[in-house]
């Protein structure tokens, strides 16, 4: 009897492994199943990105009219500022030497012109030295840079003590219409053109995006790193009111879209074929290839399987 009790107690053992064997078997077979995706119907679009910084529509440079010391500058680079502002001046002295000099000899002309016999050319003598005088007097004028807009400031030319010379001094930016300027790949520009919808996303909001319209693709690239670029000009629909001047952006472009199709992800696409869940390969027509999806113009049907990874 005992014999027979441990007979049983063995084979129910023995049983019992064996069952968990098949059970681990079979739940191992399950886990291992590769991943299915059912074809399905949306929308495919294929979009060019490229990375940009925001910057003024259009910039004011200023300049002073002649040569001089610099005595006074009033603004720094980041500075904003109203039109009507007072921002630089240099030495005015040689300047307001020289109009009262032209207001002289206007006077002279103008008194000699009473008594003149030649009048024709009394005249003439008065007219060169209206000229004159207005000539210096917007010299003078030309020593003090007042900003003739409301912009901000992005660059000064030098500091207190400095030569000026007649060349850029102070730049000024257009608050009023900032644009995105992005450099997109010679192969992605070709596909751009002017009043193409894009979307921005700004660096300091993630998440956001901004509507944009193309407003001017470069006629000519730049090389950079034997990489030719393209500059390409985004204007926002609607501009937030925290832009910055140089602030980094991210233009996106959609170049292509198909709406309303068959589709599925990239990975269960391996050039035309897709793999069926019995890893059997089928052709299969393809139309846009996206960003993340596959058209399928013809060989699958809607909510039929397909393996995840065609490879």
């Amino acid at each position: 009897m005992a014999f027979r009790l441990r007979y049983w107690l063995i084979g129910g053992a023995v049983l019992t492994t064996v069952a968990a064997v098949l059970l681990l078997r079979d739940q191992g077979a399950e886990s291992a199943a590769p991943a299915t995706v059912a074809v399905n119907r949306g929308e495919v679009t294929s979009s060019v990105a490229a990375s940009g910084t925001v910057q003024p529509l259009a910039k004011r440079e200023l300049a002073f009219s002649t040569t001089g010391t610099v005595t006074l500058i009033s603004v720094k680079p980041g500075d904003v500022v109203t039109a009507g502002q007072k921002l630089a001046a240099i030495d005015n002295a040689e300047a307001k030497e020289s109009v009262a000099t032209a207001q002289s000899t206007l006077d002279a002309a103008r008194k000699t012109l009473e008594t003149a016999t030649n009048i024709y050319s009394a005249e003439l003598a008065v007219t060169k030295a209206e000229q004159a005088l207005t000539k210096a007097k917007n010299l003078l004028a030309g020593t003090t840079l007042v900003a003739p807009i409301a912009g901000k400031v992005l660059s000064v030319g030098g500091k207190a003590g400095d030569t000026a010379t007649t060349a850029t001094f102070i730049t000024l930016g257009v608050m009023e219409n900032m644009m995105v300027r992005a450099e997109f790949a010679e192969a992605d520009a070709i596909s751009l053109a002017v009043g193409q919808k894009a979307v921005v996303q700004l660096a300091n909001q993630t998440g956001t995006s901004y509507p944009v319209t193309i407003a001017e693709v470069a006629s000519a690239g730049t090389v950079s790193d034997r990489l030719v670029r393209y500059t390409v000009w985004l204007t926002f629909d609607s501009p937030p009111a925290d832009l910055l001047i140089g602030q980094s952006a991210t233009a996106q472009v959609v170049v292509a879209r198909a709406e309303n199709v068959l589709l599925l992800p990239q990975s269960a696409v391996s050039g035309k074929q897709i793999k069926l869940p019995d890893g059997t390969s089928k052709a299969v027509e393809i139309g846009l290839r996206g960003d993340g999806n596959v058209e399928i113009k013809s060989g699958l049907a809607d909510g039929e399987l397909v393996r995840l990874n065609a490879r």
